[in-house]
């Protein structure tokens, strides 16, 4: 039968289960004997068209041959090839017929990792009797042995790199991947450190797995420095070949880890010691502080010149040995024993290693530096007088074991200063020096003496001491007192000059600081330091005011206050007053009128008040009234030689006229600064004045030129003057009894020695200064 590579088209299908259909009916009925068994039966094989493959990605042909061995007709018969997923179908094949199909296969990565490629091919078919029959067959194709790569790499890694002591945990990481192209079957890794086996059916290609262990850092390891772990890994490649490989890991000692050492202490069971003879003990100490074991180890003691011999001594382990010394008397002086001790061993990689301590003990504290003391004393505890002498006493004594040397002895206040060369254990020495007190130390209160002594011991340690006595003052007293005066000592007006002196005395026995000083009238002063017994003096000058003169005195107040040397409060005050010589409250009052006769009715009278305060003092609340007007006036305030006028007029009426007279008064009241009232009235009258107008001599009637009412002007004045101006007639005072005849001038007269007849002119001057009168007079005869 020809060989034929077949698809899956349906027209080929339906030609092919046509003509099986035809076959059969072409078979002869009487061919099959009714007594042949039915034997259903088919075979199917399959071979590539190479051996071996060499990489994915090529391409191999199966050649799937299959066969109806049976002797029945076999229909719907399916052949499939489970590698390439393809499926041919075929709807009879008779007894003895077969077919042949191709079905190619392109090789994958994972058939070459795998390292074959195995194919499997099923073919199926129905017998008339309905049975099923099948076969398979498979095909293996190899990985070309040439091609084949079966290669392991193993790594090792450890957590920490370094380590430090035994004990310390080392975790150590395997890994190992198949970093051929087959997989590798059946792996087995071991750890040679830790003795720690793993296996692993399969690795594929590409694969890592990973393995941990542990392990735990011995003594011996630290001391050899490193340590060498390695890892094995072996496996099988497809072709039953074996493959492995190993890894080898050295970590070290932490490089930064202190090198072998050993440390040494030493100790004694006292560190001071007081006398000679006395045993110190001491504890010598050896340690490995190293993580690493000394051996040989030598241990020596310079002061007690024992030794001691160690072999090994592991890291943290310590030996002690003990010793003994006994305190000599050149210790003592010297003040300290030094004990030194030595050590050596050798390390793991054959170093020397040393260490050394020292012990220093001393003398007691108690006892070194040496005590030396000082004591003052003072003849008195009080004193209560500067220029007091205190008398003091300085002891010096040697109070430790040891002699001190280069002493010097001191007394702050006297500034006295004496030197001992030495001075033996309990030896003393005597001082006296004197003080005399000062006004600083009474106002101190009190006087420190302090005496000083340094020196030196054995060793030229410095020792000393101090001491001090105190003295204190008694029957302090912080006072002042003040004073004040006044020139003079009385005023007599106003402008008058007072001078004030203030004097402030410090009358106790302490200094009064910070002083300050007032004066009412005067200012302020201040007096910084004040000494018992020391004054001082201040003067101011006033001028005495016409308040002062109203008040009567002059008042003047002096305080002074300052602090004792201890910060009390100290005050004094004086004060003095000055009198007024003599206080006058007076005051003048005139009332007059003008001119003080009126002639006739319209005549106008004016009324003039003058008020003037006339004593020293000063008025207030001055009232004046004015009767005959009603006038009123109010004054407030009136000083000394102050003054105030009023004037008010009065025209002269009829009813005055035959009156005769103007009757007025007026009055003036006043207050004084001590509240007594001041007063005075006055009363006037202006008498109506007739002057004549003409002279009758010899005829019985106006015989002289009287004019009445002038009786009360007697320093009046007339003249009388011609119709020329001439002056004929001049009297002062007018006595009422001019008869006509002249008295001024040369004038003609008539025989009987008068003026002759006529017209003449008067001027009558009632007061003087006061403005004349005037008028004619006719002369008939």
């Amino acid at each position: 039968m020809q060989t034929k590579l077949l698809s899956k088209n349906r027209n080929y299908f339906f030609f092919l289960s046509l003509s099986a259909f035809l076959l059969l009916s072409m078979v002869p009925i009487d061919h099959l004997e009714a007594n042949d068994p039915e034997v259903a039966e088919i075979s199917l094989t399959k071979t590539p068209d190479v051996e071996y493959f060499e990489q994915a990605g090529d391409v191999i042909n199966f050649t799937l041959y299959f066969e109806n061995t049976g002797n029945v007709l076999l229909i719907d018969v399916v052949l499939r090839d489970d590698k390439t997923g393809e499926e041919w179908t075929f709807s009879s094949l008779a007894p003895g017929e077969s077919e042949t199909v191709i079905s190619p296969y392109t090789v994958k990565p994972k058939d070459a990792e795998v390292g074959f490629v195995l194919n499997t091919a099923k073919v199926e078919g129905i017998a008339p009797s309905g049975k099923k029959v099948a076969d398979t067959a498979e095909s293996r194709v190899f990985l070309n042995p040439s091609a084949m790569i079966a290669f392991l790499v193993a790594t090792k890694t450890a957590d920490p790199l370094v380590y430090e002591a035994a004990g310390d945990v080392v975790t150590f990481t395997i890994s190992v991947e198949n970093a051929g192209n087959v997989q590798i079957t059946d792996l087995y890794v071991r750890d040679n450190l830790t003795k720690d086996e793993w296996q692993v059916e399969l690795l594929a290609v590409g694969e890592i797995v990973y393995f941990q262990t542990t392990y735990t850092i011995t003594q011996e390891d630290v001391d050899k420095g490193s340590l060498e772990n390695i890892a094995k890994a072996e496996g099988v490649d497809p072709f039953d070949g074996k493959t492995g490989d190993k890894y080898r890991l050295v970590i070290y000692v932490d490089p930064e880890l202190p090198g072998p050492s050993l440390s040494l202490s030493k100790t004694a069971d006292s560190q001071t010691y007081q006398q000679a003879g006395q045993i110190i003990n001491y504890n010598i100490t050896v340690t490995n502080p190293s993580n690493f074991t000394i051996s040989g180890i030598s241990v020596e003691d310079d002061l007690t010149q024992e030794t001691w011999d160690i072999d090994v001594l592991a890291p943290g382990s310590s030996e002690v040995f003990e010793t003994s010394y006994t305190i000599t008397q050149e210790d003592m002086d010297f003040g300290s024993v030094s004990n030194h001790a030595t050590t050596a061993g050798t390390g793991p990689d054959g170093t020397e290693v040393t260490a050394s301590a020292e012990e220093v003990i001393f003398v007691d504290e108690d006892l070194f530096p040496a005590e030396i003391s000082i004591t003052k004393t003072a003849n008195t505890p009080t004193y209560s007088e500067a220029g007091a002498i205190i008398e003091y006493q300085i002891v010096v004594e040697n109070m430790s074991q040891f002699t001190i040397t280069d002493i010097t002895v001191t007394d702050d206040l006297t500034d006295e200063e004496w030197f001992i060369e030495s001075l033996a254990p309990g030896e003393s020495e005597t001082f006296s020096t004197s003080y005399t007190i000062t006004q600083h130390d009474m106002d101190t209160g009190f006087v420190t003496n302090v005496a000083e002594v340094t020196g030196f011991d054995p060793i030229e340690e410095e020792v000393s001491d101090s001491d001090s006595v105190t003295v204190t003052a008694v029957g302090l007293t912080a006072s002042l007192d003040v004073s004040i005066t006044a020139n003079p000592a009385v005023f007599d007006a106003v402008g008058d000059v007072i001078s004030f002196q203030v004097v402030v005395l410090n009358n106790g026995n302490v200094t009064i600081n910070d002083t300050d000083v007032m004066m009412v009238i005067g200012g302020n002063w201040f007096i910084a330091l004040l000494s018992p017994g020391e004054s001082e003096s201040f003067t101011t000058s006033y001028t005495v005011t016409q308040q002062d003169m109203d008040m009567g005195s002059v008042f003047n107040y002096a305080e002074a206050s300052g602090f004792s040397p201890d910060g009390d409060f100290v005050f004094a005050s004086a004060e003095v007053t000055v009198n007024a010589s003599e206080r006058i409250a007076d005051i003048a009052f005139s009332f007059t009128a003008h001119p003080t006769v009126f002639v006739k009715d319209r005549d106008v009278i004016t009324f003039d008040i003058q008020i003037e305060n006339t004593g020293n003092l000063t008025l207030n609340d001055i009232n004046i009234e004015e009767e005959l007007t009603g006038g009123n006036w109010f004054v407030s305030v009136l000083s000394p030689g102050d003054n105030e006028s009023y004037s008010v007029s009065h025209t002269v009426s009829l009813s005055d006229v035959d009156r005769g007279r103007i009757d007025n008064r007026a009055s003036v009241s006043g207050i004084d600064p001590d509240g007594n009232t001041l007063s005075e009235a006055i009363e006037i009258s202006v008498n109506f004045m007739r002057i004549p107008g003409g002279l009758t001599p010899g005829t019985g009637f106006d015989e002289v030129f009287y004019i009445d009412g002038l009786q009360y002007y007697p320093q009046n004045a007339l003249r009388i003057y011609n119709r020329q101006g001439t002056l004929v007639y001049e009297a002062s005072p007018y006595q009422n009894d001019w008869d006509g005849i002249p008295n001024r001038g040369r004038i003609m007269t008539e025989s009987d020695g008068r003026l002759p007849a006529g017209t003449y002119f008067y001027y009558l001057q009632l007061e003087p200064g006061e403005e004349p009168f005037s008028g004619y007079i006719y002369f008939i005869k």
